[in-house]
Parts: structure tokens; C-alpha cells; sequence
């Protein structure tokens, strides 16, 4: 169930190696994504699932 977790940016920032206020930038988009895809977000976190799915760029995000 670890998967379905949702990140903040000081997390996004870590995984990606970039700084915090990038991070939130990313996740701003990603999370506008969601919205316009139909689906319910919450500001300033984004799903883990996703975020690897995009900057990875795979469908499965396998770990």
C-alpha cells in the first residue's frame, strides 16, 4: 500500500535531486495533469505513483 502514498515537496525535491521551490513547481503541473485527467488533487502533494511515472516515463513505476 506504500505506493498509493502522497509526497510533499520536500520529498519530490530529494527524489529528483532538485531544489524545494522547483519541486513545488513540478508538482503543481503534474497536479494539474491529474485535474484535467479527472482526478481529485491535493495541493502541495503529489502521488509517488505518479511523480515516477512521469519522470521516469514509464507506465508501471517499477521501483
Amino acid at each position: 500500500m506504500e505506493e498509493n502514498v502522497l509526497l510533499n515537496a520536500k520529498q519530490v525535491a530529494k527524489i529528483m535531486n532538485i531544489g524545494t521551490s522547483r519541486a513545488y513547481e513540478i508538482m503543481r503541473d503534474l497536479n494539474k495533469e491529474l485535474k484535467t485527467k479527472g482526478f481529485y488533487t491535493i495541493p502541495n502533494r503529489i502521488s509517488k505513483v505518479y511523480l515516477l511515472e512521469r519522470i521516469k516515463g514509464v507506465n508501471n513505476a517499477s521501483h
